[in-house]
C-alpha cells in the first residue's frame, strides 16, 4: 500500500475506471486511491472516476477496502449493494453520450494550426 506512485510523465496508455469503495472504506483508503489515481470525478464517500496507467490500476484493486475496479464496459454486481444514487451516477459514467468533434479538441491553445475562439 505505501509502494511507489508511478511518475506522471509515462508513457503507459492511461485507462479511465470506475472505482467503487467497501462501505466501511475510511479516509486513509480514499486517500490511497488518489495516490494511486489521477481522480477526475467523485461520489462522496465510495465512488472515484479516474484514470491510470495498468500498473495504477492493478495497485488499487489490490487495495483494501475497494469493491471493485470496473472498466466502462463492465457492470457492477448487485454484492456490491448500490443505492441509487450511486447506480444513476455508475450508469451514467456507463453509458457513451453523444460523440463530439469539435476542431482542436484536446489540443494545447498554442497548437500549431489552431486559433483559440475569441
Amino acid at each position: 500500500m505505501n509502494g511507489p506512485r508511478e511518475p506522471a510523465h509515462t508513457t503507459s496508455p492511461l485507462s479511465d475506471v470506475l472505482v467503487i469503495l467497501d462501505a466501511s472504506a475510511d479516509a486513509p483508503v480514499r486517500a490511497e486511491v488518489v495516490r494511486w489515481l489521477r481522480v477526475t470525478q467523485r461520489l462522496p464517500p465510495r465512488l472515484f472516476i479516474a484514470s491510470g496507467t495498468p500498473d495504477q490500476v492493478a495497485e488499487v484493486v489490490r487495495l483494501p477496502g475497494v469493491s471493485a475496479v470496473l472498466d466502462r464496459g463492465e457492470s457492477p454486481t448487485p454484492t456490491l449493494a448500490l443505492n441509487e444514487t450511486e447506480r444513476l451516477y455508475v450508469d451514467a459514467w456507463r453509458s457513451p453520450g453523444p460523440r463530439k468533434d469539435r476542431p482542436g479538441d484536446g489540443q494545447s491553445w498554442d497548437a500549431p494550426g489552431f486559433t483559440p475562439p475569441g
